[in-house]
């Protein structure tokens, strides 16, 4: 997909231009994108680069979160425009863990497993492993998609894996693990038992479908 819209979307973002970042959106559509090219080219790629800057210091933190909430407000009005599939995949369960504190990756990728045809319950960030487990257990989760951000969170994502699968024994879903903070873990599908663990929201996506 053409970078351009990447970088026009960023700078709409950086400055808070809501109707601006919907124009790229309606663009990229146009041109010929699909949701997933949309999210990850664009959506996925520019919340890197803020955060990139913001650790560069090259933007500062109200530039930082002016870009967050206008990239929440844009995600939120291109949600409808994409209908879930026909086909029933199963039911998904996508969430961060207690002191998990971003969530824009989670919805993205949320969105586009709805759309894929999978019944998603997306859990608020920064929660308890108490309440996710008894999210999974209420709706009979196939596959719990657990998406990080700090590697030092890990540990606490090993022990939501042990409790699910302690609680719920033969009806335990699946482990699915995504986000930067399995980057440098080769070894993190071995050990929590996942089907995968994946950095790009792209690959994460399609490893589902």
């Amino acid at each position: 997909m053409d970078d351009s819209f990447r970088d026009r979307f960023l700078d709409a973002i950086l400055n808070g231009e809501r109707r601006a970042a919907l124009q790229v959106v309606d663009d990229a559509l146009e041109a010929g994108a699909t949701q997933l090219d949309l999210y990850a080219d664009v959506f996925a790629a520019s919340l890197n680069r803020v955060g990139e800057r913001w650790d560069a210091k090259e933007i500062s933190s109200a530039q930082e979160r002016v870009a967050t909430a206008t990239m929440r407000a844009t995600i939120s009005a291109s949600y409808v425009r994409f209908p879930r599939a026909s086909i029933e995949r199963g039911t998904l369960v996508v969430t961060g863990v207690a002191g998990e504190r971003h969530q824009i990756g989670a919805s993205l990728f949320a969105d586009c497993m709805e759309a894929a045809g999978w019944d998603v319950r997306l859990v608020a960030a920064d929660i308890s492993n108490a309440e996710i487990v008894a999210t999974v257990d209420a709706c009979s989760a196939d596959v719990l998609a657990i998406l990080t951000t700090d590697p030092a969170l890990v540990p606490v994502v090993v022990e939501l894996v042990r409790t699910v699968r302690l609680r719920m024994g033969d009806r335990a879903p699946k482990i699915f693990l995504s986000g930067p903070a399995y980057r440098n873990l080769p070894n993190i599908v071995g050990k929590v038992g996942a089907i995968g663990a994946f950095t790009d929201l792209r690959a994460a996506v399609e490893a589902l479908l």
